[in-house]
C-alpha cells in the first residue's frame, strides 16, 4: 500500500500518519482522498521511532497549535518586517549541521493543517511590506508537494510583500500550477559547493540540479533568491565558492531576489547532536569558540577572511538586489 501512496502522491516518504484532531477540520475530506492510507495517532510531539532516520520517512499531517506567523529575525535588513510561516516542520534531507536536529523531538515531516485559520491570521497583518518565509523549519518544497496550499496562500499575501520558499530540492513540477500567484513567491536555495553537498547535506539535491530547478522556477515565471549558508571553511573553500558564486551569471538579474550569506555556527546541543549521529564527520574537525550569541563560530580572523572574500564577490550585485549577512554577533565584521 504504502507504494500505491508513494506513486500517486510523488512523494519521497514511506509511511503516513494523521492526529485523530485532523478529522474534524475541512481539509479531512481532500486528506482521505489524497492520502488513503493514513494510520491515525494521538499527538504527533509523542511520536518515535527508533532513530531521526526512520523518522524521516514519515509523513504526519497535525492541527496547527498556536499562531502560524511568527517573527524572526535573521536579517539586517529593516525595509521588510519578517515573519516565520510554519505551514510545516521537519525534513525528509538529512543535512550533518541541520539545527532541526536538535530543535525538533523527531524527524518525521509534519504537515500542519487548518488553512481557515491560516487565512484569517493573513487577512489580519497591519499593513504590507512583510517578508514571509515557510523554510525556516522545514523544506518547502517537499512540504508543496506533499500538501498543495499555494493557489490559496499565494493570494493572501499583503502588497508589496514577499512569500519565499526554502529548498533544496531539484523538483519544481509543483510550482507550475497556474492557480498559484507569481508575483509574490520567492523560491530561494542553499547553495554550497559540490564537495560540501555531497558529504554534508544528505538526501538533498545535487548543485547542479538545484541551479536546474531555480532555470525552471523562472521558467514558470517566479523570482528566485540564493542563500549561501551555511559557509564553511576548509582548504580550498575559497576556491570552490568562488566558482560557485560564478554560476550565478547563468541567471537574469532581474529575476533574482535577494542573495544572502551566513558562516557556519552551531548551538552546543547540537554539535552533541552531530557527533552522535555522524561520529568521525569532518563538519566539527576545525577550531571553533563561543562568542557572544551563545553560539560556535570560527575565529573572528577567519570570518573576517571569509566576509572579505564574499564581500568581492558580491559587490557587483549589491546595487542590483538586497544582500543579507545572516545571524553574525560581531558586527564590525559584517561587511557594509
Amino acid at each position: 500500500m504504502r507504494d500505491k501512496v508513494n506513486e500517486s502522491n510523488n512523494t519521497p516518504y514511506r509511511h503516513f500518519f494523521a492526529e485523530e484532531s485532523v478529522q474534524r477540520l475541512p481539509e479531512f475530506g481532500s486528506l482521505q482522498k489524497r492520502y488513503p492510507y493514513l494510520e491515525q495517532i494521538e499527538d504527533y510531539q509523542k511520536f518515535r521511532k527508533e532513530d531521526i532516520t526512520r523518522e524521516k520517512d514519515c509523513l504526519i499531517f497535525a492541527k496547527k497549535r498556536g499562531p502560524w506567523l511568527k517573527p524572526f529575525h535573521c536579517y539586517d535588513e529593516p525595509s521588510y518586517r519578517y515573519l516565520s510561516l510554519d505551514v510545516a516542520e521537519g525534513c525528509f534531507f538529512d543535512c550533518a549541521y541541520c539545527y532541526l536536529q536538535s530543535y525538533l523531538n523527531h524527524g518525521a515531516l509534519v504537515i500542519f493543517l487548518d488553512l481557515e485559520s491560516l487565512v484569517v491570521e493573513l487577512d489580519a497583518l497591519p499593513g504590507d511590506r512583510f517578508w514571509i518565509s515557510t523554510g525556516l523549519l522545514s523544506d518547502s518544497l517537499l512540504a508543496e508537494r506533499s500538501w498543495p496550499i499555494l493557489p490559496e496562500l499565494s493570494r493572501r499575501i499583503p502588497d508589496g510583500s514577499v512569500l519565499e520558499l526554502r529548498s533544496k530540492s531539484n523538483d519544481v513540477s509543483i510550482m507550475k500550477d497556474s492557480s498559484i500567484t507569481r508575483g509574490p513567491v520567492v523560491i530561494s536555495w542553499s547553495l554550497n559547493p559540490d564537495r560540501i553537498a555531497a558529504t554534508y547535506e544528505y538526501r538533498a539535491a545535487p548543485m547542479s540540479d538545484r541551479l536546474s530547478a531555480a532555470h525552471q522556477a523562472i521558467q514558470y515565471g517566479y523570482r528566485v533568491a540564493f542563500h549561501f549558508d551555511p559557509v564553511f571553511f576548509y582548504d580550498t573553500w575559497k576556491e570552490d565558492y568562488s566558482e560557485l558564486f560564478d554560476t550565478l551569471n547563468q541567471f537574469p538579474v532581474d529575476r533574482i531576489a535577494f542573495l544572502s550569506v551566513g558562516l557556519f555556527r552551531y548551538m552546543p546541543d547540537l554539535g552533541a547532536v552531530i557527533r552522535k549521529r555522524f561520529p568521525f564527520h569532518p563538519i566539527l574537525t576545525g577550531e571553533f569558540f563561543p562568542d557572544e550569541d551563545g553560539k560556535y563560530h570560527y575565529f573572528r580572523t577567519i570570518r573576517k577572511q571569509m566576509y572579505n572574500a564574499f564581500s568581492e564577490w558580491i559587490a557587483p550585485w549589491k546595487e542590483k538586489m538586497p544582500v543579507f549577512w545572516s545571524m553574525e554577533p560581531d558586527s564590525r565584521l559584517v561587511p557594509k
